[in-house]
């Protein structure tokens, strides 16, 4: 009889403790709090230590789970080269055929692009100085540090080119860029900032600021730089680019131009080369020769 009543005072207790304890909720559930979670009984809501919500039935279900952080990529920049001419309707920069390449009847002018873009993509290479953009931005929410430009050369080799074209002049610009120098005759790389001579406005997105921790690429604000890469000599130059930089405390390096798909340059020192020009919007005709010059 003993152990009986003594039971009974037991459920007793835990009854009222319950009661003591209920919450004041519409469906009548009762929550039992332990940590960060909660056990919401009657509306069927289950809430782990992790504060993520597991359905397990009932009614007025009214858990809300956080959306997963977004993984970063694996490799968070993305470069854009565009090359081999100056922006805004450039009529300086030429381009050469090398030997063995395609003869000028063979690479017919095109009414939707630069004679000389389509030069370089058969096979062609810049005469004298060529311009490579850089233009950059970032394909996730970091923050990417440029650390560091170099150039990667592949192969020099003496020659002379097969033919050069000459656009004979163009509308000019008025705009300008964040300038680095690459001497290909003495492989010096420098870098030269803004000029400070040009009239008009730099380009969009044209960094004034130097490689290191102040350079910063994000998604909403990409970077551009320009690459002046001169070839005076009598050689052909094969190269590329290695940017180094930093994204979420990691160090990457990205390269742009390979071996297998180089940028080309060549010269001619002090050699004249058959050139020609445009005798309509898909012909070619013969010019004057030409030598490469460099500052």
């Amino acid at each position: 009889m003993g152990a009986i009543i003594g039971l009974i005072g037991v459920i007793v207790t835990v009854i009222i403790y319950v009661l003591q304890t209920a919450s004041s909720k519409p469906d009548g559930g009762t929550d039992i709090r332990s940590g960060s979670g909660n056990v919401q009984t009657g509306s069927g809501n289950v809430q782990a230590e992790s504060g993520n919500c597991v359905i397990q039935g009932g009614t007025g279900n009214n858990c809300q789970v956080a959306p997963p952080l977004p993984t970063p990529a694996a490799d968070p920049l993305a470069v854009n080269p565009g090359w081999p001419t100056i922006r805004n309707c450039d009529g300086s920069t030429l381009t050469a055929m090398l030997k063995g390449g395609l003869t000028p009847d063979l690479v017919p002018p095109s009414s939707t692009e630069d004679f000389r873009t389509t030069m370089v993509n058969k096979g062609g290479a810049s005469f004298g100085t060529g311009h490579l953009y850089l233009t950059m931005t970032v394909v996730d929410d970091s923050t990417v540090q440029i650390e560091e430009i170099k150039p990667l050369f592949f192969r020099t080799t003496p020659m002379l080119p097969a033919w050069v074209y000459d656009s004979l002049g163009g509308c000019g610009g008025d705009s300008y860029s964040r300038v680095f120098d690459l001497n290909l005759d003495r492989k010096t790389f420098t870098d030269q900032g803004l000029p400070t001579d040009e009239p008009g406005d730099p380009l969009p997105n044209t960094r004034r600021e130097p490689l290191g921790p102040s350079f910063h690429v994000e998604r909403n604000d990409p970077a551009e730089v320009r690459i002046d890469a001169s070839a005076c000599d009598a050689a052909y130059y094969e190269w590329g680019l290695r940017i180094k930089y930093v994204a979420e405390g990691r160090t990457f390096t990205k390269e742009i131009g390979s071996p297998a798909e180089p940028f080309r340059s060549i010269g001619s020192g002090g050699s004249r080369v058959s050139a020609y020009t445009l005798a309509s919007a898909t012909e070619l005709k013969k010019s004057e020769p030409v030598a490469s010059e460099c500052d």
